[in-house]
């Protein structure tokens, strides 16, 4: 689960530690490598950072490019009205 920091901390920023990073909070961090799992959970427990839930957006009627097969009314284009005569 992808980590989000909660407030500003410093870090190792590679896994012999001979770098370190300010992380700011708001930043997600990456969690692939073992060294960075851990220190996502020394920030874990620290209180700096906390797991949370991705949550992926609902597709949307209208925005692909089969719209138009499935019948969606918003991907075909606007019918222009025909102007009314005038009555002489």
């Amino acid at each position: 689960m992808p980590v989000v920091m909660l407030q500003n901390a410093k870090g190792m920023a590679d896994a012999s530690g001979a770098i370190s990073k300010l992380y700011v909070a708001g930043d997600i961090l990456p969690t692939e490598q073992p060294w960075q799992r851990r220190l996502a959970d020394l920030f874990i427990s620290a209180g700096y950072a906390q797991e949370t839930k991705v949550v992926a957006p609902a597709e949307t009627k209208g925005t692909g490019p089969d719209a138009e097969a499935r019948g969606d009314e918003r991907s075909k284009p606007a019918k222009k009205r025909a102007r009314r005569k005038k009555a002489s």
